[in-house]
């Protein structure tokens, strides 16, 4: 917009650092010497070159944390709009932290009963297709007692959503109903399963196949724990196994010492969980976070990166009177708390 002859000194030096930056972005953190100098004129620029490389390690070490939030920074543009970045994510926090997948009432009450889900589906990674089932018969009564006592539910399981053999799925995405004669046969090459166990129960034709056992190819189980009525799974065991195979094709895992509900997995999970509870008895002591009942499920598709969706509703106090006015008036804005 401005030609070098007629903008000032000061809208000169604008210019060289938006060059900078430019040049910045373009050569990824490498930078020419010729071109050093224009990176001296403007500390902003500076500031940002440091974050645009590809070594996201780099960026997140350069990424301070414990800088108290009056003088914290926006996380760099790439961190909202870069695949290799989010596909980290994926790996890092979504497949090794526990997850809320739904509501135990969505399992029903009969052995055999399910619902099964996928893992970021949408997103540009390996999506984890997952069922939860209901090992054996319970009264609603006794789910509402369990959903009451905040520990593990013995009566329900979560599996991987996939056949041993040629990784085929297994129940249909988001399904629920129950399964018939507590068994599931693969609708490629016939495998059955136990639903409750996971074990497999019949093979189809391998009886020449030499080392092969049954006891070796059961599904999948993926650690879930239960708080109050909320389901959660981990995906970090699934994530080890496929490292280890990677670098030994004939790893078999042992997943007990994730599954147990007293395993260090666990014991985190309910350690980190239990300041909420407390809260939640606090303050609200006449609506038990137990007597929560599923109604229904929307999806809601949102053309955004994840954290600009967080970032949305934790600034609630920021942008309601705004953007939701009428809201607004409903509430009162100088006691307004996210916990």
């Amino acid at each position: 917009l401005f030609g070098r002859k007629t903008c000032s000194e000061k809208m000169q030096r604008v210019v060289r650092a938006r060059r900078g930056l430019r040049l910045c972005r373009q050569n990824k953190h490498r930078v020419l010497n010729t071109n050093v100098s224009l990176f001296k004129t403007s500390s902003i620029a500076n500031k940002y070159c440091r974050y645009y490389s590809n070594n996201f390690s780099e960026n997140i070490a350069n990424f301070d944390v414990d800088i108290p939030i009056e003088r914290a920074w926006t996380p760099p543009p790439e961190w909202y709009t870069s695949k290799s970045f989010l596909e980290r994510e994926l790996t890092d926090i979504f497949c090794k932290n526990w997850i809320c997948i739904g509501h135990s009432s969505q399992v029903g009450f009969k052995q055999g009963d399910y619902f099964s889900s996928f893992v970021h589906p949408d997103l540009p990674s390996p999506s984890q297709p997952f069922f939860v089932v209901r090992t054996q018969d319970v009264t609603p009564e006794q789910a509402q007692e369990q959903n009451n006592k905040f520990e593990p539910d013995p009566t329900i399981k979560c599996f991987l959503n996939v056949c041993r053999h040629n990784a085929n799925q297994l129940l249909p995405y988001q399904g629920s109903g129950t399964i018939l004669n507590n068994k599931i046969q693969c609708c490629y090459h016939g495998w059955t399963y136990s639903a409750t166990t996971g074990n497999l129960l019949k093979s189809t034709k391998l009886k020449s196949i030499q080392n092969f056992s049954l006891s070796q190819f059961s599904l999948l189980q993926i650690p879930l724990a239960t708080w109050g009525p909320f389901l959660f799974i981990n995906l970090l065991p699934l994530t080890i196994r496929s490292s280890q195979i990677a670098q030994n094709p004939g790893f078999i895992s042992n997943l007990d010492e994730f599954l147990s509900p007293s395993s260090s997995l666990h014991s985190n999970f309910y350690q980190t969980l239990q300041p909420l509870q407390q809260l939640l008895n606090t303050h609200y002591p006449s609506h038990p976070l137990g007597y929560l009942q599923f109604i229904s499920r929307s999806t809601f598709t949102v053309q955004s990166n994840w954290k600009i969706v967080q970032n949305n509703y934790l600034d609630g106090e920021y942008h309601i009177p705004y953007v939701h006015p009428s809201l607004s008036s409903e509430l009162d804005m100088s006691n307004y708390q996210i916990h």
